[in-house]
């Protein structure tokens, strides 16, 4: 079930919203030092990298991937 709120696109299974994906990210300690229109690029916590984004969290629904060949972890 899909409807508008606030101009975003919501999905009440499926789909958080840019602002509660970045409030949670804030909440875990998660930096965001960059972002593109659908992503934000952060330190991954699981190989403890602290030098250049790793990962990327979904702003929709806030899957998280890290493409460090080492890791991987979603």
């Amino acid at each position: 079930m899909l409807k508008e709120r606030h101009g975003e696109r919501e999905n009440s299974s499926h789909y958080l919203g840019e602002r509660h994906v970045l409030a949670v990210l804030k909440e875990i300690g998660l930096e965001s030092p960059t972002q593109t229109s659908s992503r934000f690029q952060v330190y991954c916590p699981f190989h403890d990298n602290r030098h250049t984004p790793a990962a990327t969290v979904d702003k929709g629904n806030g899957f998280f991937y890290c493409f460090n060949a080492g890791c991987q972890e979603k």
